[in-house]
Formats: C-alpha cells, sequence, structure tokens
C-alpha cells in the first residue's frame, strides 16, 4: 500500500462553483480508496490566500512530505 497526502484549496469562487473543501476532500478520499492508498496527511488552504501565501502553504507541504517519507 502506498502513502499519500491530500492537499485542498480553494477561493470563495471556486466554492461557490461547487469546488468546495468538502467536495475535494471527498472526492480525493474515494480515488484513495479506490487505489488502496494511504492518506497519512491533509493539506487545506481554506482562505482566498494571495499567490505567495498559496505558495507558502504548499512548500510547507512539500518540506513536510521529504521530512517523513520513507
Amino acid at each position: 500500500m502506498s502513502n499519500c497526502v491530500l492537499w485542498a484549496r480553494v477561493s470563495s469562487r471556486e466554492q461557490r462553483e461547487g469546488y468546495s473543501i468538502d467536495a475535494q476532500l471527498r472526492i480525493t478520499r474515494e480515488k484513495a480508496q479506490r487505489e488502496g492508498w494511504h492518506i497519512v496527511r491533509e493539506f487545506v488552504v481554506a482562505e482566498s490566500a494571495k499567490r505567495g501565501a498559496e505558495r507558502v502553504a504548499f512548500n510547507q507541504m512539500l518540506k513536510w512530505v521529504v521530512a517523513n517519507a520513507r
């Protein structure tokens, strides 16, 4: 079984169009289950962040993955 992390992000516009954090997590959790992947962590960016703030959060996720890779 492979490990994976989930990344979900939404702006207020995307949320209005049906791409809520909950919807993204549901879809990606279902995909992980179908593929037999083990979710070890979920990363969520729920605010309307500027591009730089989003990049910081994404880089934090990558740093976590590298530090916790087995």
